[in-house]
C-alpha cells in the first residue's frame, strides 16, 4: 500500500507539489506558533530609531509585530500599560514582558541573550 501511494505521488507531479506545499505550510505555521516568542515593537511614523530597530530585527531574522502609537489609540493605551508609562519610542516587549528600547535590544543581542528570549 505504501509503495502504491509513493508511486502515485511520483507519477503525478501536480499532486506531489500540492502535497509538499501543504506539508511546508503546516511546518511553517507550527514553527511560527511554537518556536518563536512574540516580539512587539511600539513605534511612531516619524521615529528614525524605530526605523533602525526594524532594520536590525529584519537583519537578525526576528519577526515582530509593530504597533504604531501615533495612529492607534488602543496601541497607545497598551504601550502605556506595558511600558509603565515610557515616553519615548521605540519600546519593545517580548511575550508581553517589557525589555526596553533600542539600546536594551542591541545590548541583549551583543550579550547573546536575545536568541534565548526569542525561544
Amino acid at each position: 500500500m505504501k509503495k502504491r501511494l509513493i508511486l502515485l505521488f511520483l507519477t503525478d507531479k501536480r499532486k506531489l507539489l500540492i502535497f509538499l506545499f501543504n506539508i511546508l505550510s503546516i511546518l511553517t505555521t507550527y514553527t511560527e506558533m511554537h518556536c518563536m516568542a512574540q516580539l512587539t515593537l511600539f513605534s511612531t511614523g516619524i521615529c528614525p530609531i524605530c526605523d533602525k530597530t526594524k532594520q536590525l530585527l529584519q537583519k537578525w531574522g526576528i519577526p515582530y509585530d509593530e504597533k504604531r502609537i501615533d495612529l492607534n489609540p488602543e496601541a497607545r493605551r497598551e504601550f502605556a500599560l506595558k511600558t509603565h508609562g515610557a515616553r519615548t519610542v521605540p519600546q519593545i516587549t517580548i511575550n508581553g514582558e517589557w525589555i526596553g528600547g533600542f539600546s536594551e535590544l542591541t545590548e541583549l543581542h551583543m550579550d547573546d541573550k536575545l536568541n534565548a528570549l526569542m525561544q
